[in-house]
């Protein structure tokens, strides 16, 4: 005779049986969520742009180019450079009635430009410009006049008007005419040296001489500038030659 099995021993197989199946499926269940999970981190690790366990990357110096040079339209044009030339041996001013002889002067211990003792002669400053080469400031200083000498070269330089003539000639026997463009006094201590002077750029003949007030042991206290441009004509004549 069989024995039928208590119902104890009927709900503890069925516990067991259920514990088993509960265990199982929990298993299954975890396998899935821990692929799911896996193929996230995968995934991530796919996308991510950093690498915290990676190496760290050394900042690099930082190399400054240079602007690059601005281009310009078309060039800049020099200066005429100074050119020698046969030094001036002569002047002549028709309408002040002067003809008077040039000689090469230069500067003194106090750097002033030196002018002839003899008042009727005046001075061509032998550093700067040459007349007749085309280029720079031909400077030529003379006296206005002289205690005890009487009425300078350039005692009427004040009397020149724009267009007058001078003519100057060179010791090569050739005579350069300019026309005179501007007459004016200037203060001393406001004399442009610098443009009056200059060796480059166009060419200029300048003529000074003193005017204005004169204070005895001190000079006169302006110059007078005559500024004369090339005229249309150079003309070669013997030195000594006279006129007809």
């Amino acid at each position: 005779m069989k024995t039928k099995p208590r119902p104890a021993h009927i709900v503890m197989g069925i516990s067991i049986l259920l514990l088993v199946v509960s265990s199982v499926w929990s298993a299954v269940a975890g396998l899935g969520s821990s692929s799911n999970h896996n193929s996230a981190l995968s995934e991530n690790a796919g996308t991510s742009r950093t690498n915290p366990t990676g190496p760290v990357a050394t900042p690099q110096s930082i190399t400054t180019i240079p602007p690059a040079p601005i281009t310009r339209i078309g060039e800049v044009v020099p200066d005429k450079q100074p050119v020698s030339g046969p030094a001036p041996v002569a002047v002549e001013i028709p309408a002040i009635d002067i003809v008077s002889k040039v000689i090469p002067v230069g500067v003194d211990a106090d750097q002033q430009v030196v002018i002839p003792q003899d008042i009727s002669q005046v001075g061509w400053y032998r550093f700067g410009a040459t007349p007749g080469t085309g280029v720079g400031s031909s400077v030529i200083v003379g006296h206005r006049d002289g205690r005890g000498y009487g009425i300078g070269a350039f005692y009427d330089l004040g009397r020149l008007g724009i267009g007058d003539p001078i003519l100057v000639t060179n010791e090569s026997g050739v005579k350069v005419t300019y026309l005179v463009t501007g007459v004016e006094s200037i203060t001393k201590s406001k004399l442009p040296f610098r443009e009056l002077f200059r060796e480059t750029g166009e060419e200029t003949l300048t003529l000074i001489s003193c005017i204005g007030l004169y204070e005895p042991g001190v000079g006169y206290d302006a110059n007078i500038i005559v500024s004369a441009a090339p005229g249309s004509s150079i003309i070669n004549l013997p030195i000594n030659s006279q006129k007809s």
